[in-house]
């Protein structure tokens, strides 16, 4: 039986700009907000590469398609395992679906590294290449 839940996170291209990347940032406690990748849970039963693209329709509104059945596994400092997944936009304008969502922006890698409050392993950077 699994006791602990695993996470899928996407990393989405722009259709438009191959150099932008899907971000959010989101209405944190105390007007601590936060910037971070489309992400949620992987329900039991379900893939990290078919609950990807379900995760970003939901929170964003965005249709997009798996570019790679490559991932990068790491686990957080909790022990849950974080897969990133990287993947393209197919069509459909970024829109908040959640009212925790402040913001949605198409960022470049090094906007992302600026907003970012944590490190990404060297790992999820190359497979934005």
């Amino acid at each position: 039986m699994k006791n602990k839940f695993d996470v899928a996170i996407v990393i989405i291209r722009s259709n438009d700009d191959k150099r932008k990347f899907l971000f959010i940032q989101s209405r944190g406690a105390e007007e601590n907000d936060f910037w971070y990748f489309p992400h949620d849970i992987i329900l039991p039963n379900q893939g990290s590469l078919d609950a990807a693209v379900k995760i970003v329709l939901k929170q964003t509104d965005i249709r997009c398609r798996i570019l790679s059945k490559e991932e990068v596994v790491c686990k957080d400092s909790l022990g849950t395992e974080l897969h990133f997944v990287l993947a393209e936009q197919i069509y459909g304008r970024p829109t908040p679906l959640h009212s925790t969502i402040k913001n949605i922006r198409w960022c470049t890698k090094e906007e992302i590294r600026h907003l970012l409050d944590t490190d990404l392993p060297c790992e999820v950077w190359q497979l934005m290449e």
